[in-house]
C-alpha cells in the first residue's frame, strides 16, 4: 500500500509514477487510433479492501435506486497509478496538474454497481489547494489537442453544468465530471439517463 512506497526518495518515487502514466497514455492513445479500448476494470482501485478516507466514503450516496453499491473503496493518488480504469477519466489530468511528486497528495473515494454486463462507477476526488487544482483541470481539459485521448467539452445534463468526456471506454456511455465545493465528481457510466440522475441528485 501507499505508506510503504512513500518512504522511498521523491526523485525515484516521482520516475516511477511518471514512466508509468506516460507508458499508460502511449497506450490508451494506441488504442484510441485504432478504435479499440480496453474495458474499464470492475474495481475502483488498485488494492479492493482500501479504506484510507472514510469521511470520504461517508461523503457517497449508500444506494443507487435502492440498490447498495457492490464495491466502495478509497486510497490515494500514487496507489491509483497503475489503475488503467482511470485513465479514462480525470485522475491524469489531475495528476498533471498537483505535480508527478504529490500524486498521493490526491484523495479519491469511489462506489461500484454492475450493471448490464458493465459498472457504473461515482468517484469523488479532492486535493490539498481545490481553489487553485480545479480550474487548472477544467482549463486542461477543455483544452486538450485534437489528438489526445482525454478530450472534454462543456455539456448540461440533469439541469447542471458538466464536463463529458469525449473519449470513451467500449463500455460507457457517459463520462461526467462536476466539481461541487472542494470535491471533484466523477460519474462513469454505462447508461447516459442513470448517469444524468445522479448529477442531477448530486449536492
Amino acid at each position: 500500500m501507499p505508506g510503504a512506497e512513500r518512504r522511498r526518495g521523491v526523485s525515484a518515487r516521482s520516475a516511477l509514477i511518471a514512466a508509468a502514466w506516460l507508458g499508460l497514455l502511449v497506450v490508451l492513445a494506441s488504442c484510441r487510433s485504432i478504435s479499440v479500448l480496453p474495458s474499464p476494470q470492475p474495481s475502483l482501485g488498485p488494492d479492493k479492501f482500501s479504506h484510507d478516507f472514510p469521511d470520504m466514503e461517508r461523503a457517497l450516496p449508500p444506494t443507487l435506486a435502492g440498490v447498495p453499491a457492490q464495491s466502495v473503496e478509497s486510497f490515494d493518488g500514487e496507489a491509483a497509478v497503475d489503475d488503467e480504469g482511470l485513465y479514462f477519466g480525470m485522475y491524469p489530468i489531475i495528476s498533471e496538474a498537483v505535480g508527478f511528486d504529490h500524486v498521493d497528495r490526491i484523495r479519491i473515494a469511489g462506489e461500484a454497481w454492475p450493471m448490464g454486463g458493465a459498472w457504473l462507477t461515482l468517484r469523488l476526488f479532492r486535493v490539498d489547494d481545490p481553489k487553485a487544482v480545479w480550474p487548472a483541470v477544467t482549463k486542461a481539459a477543455l483544452e486538450a489537442s485534437p489528438d489526445s485521448s482525454n478530450r472534454w467539452q462543456r455539456v448540461t445534463v440533469g439541469g447542471r453544468e458538466v464536463l463529458s468526456a469525449l473519449d470513451l471506454p467500449p463500455e460507457s456511455q457517459a463520462i461526467y465530471v462536476m466539481i461541487v465545493g472542494d470535491t471533484l465528481y466523477e460519474i462513469d457510466s454505462p447508461d447516459r439517463d442513470k448517469a444524468a440522475a445522479i448529477v442531477a441528485g448530486l449536492p
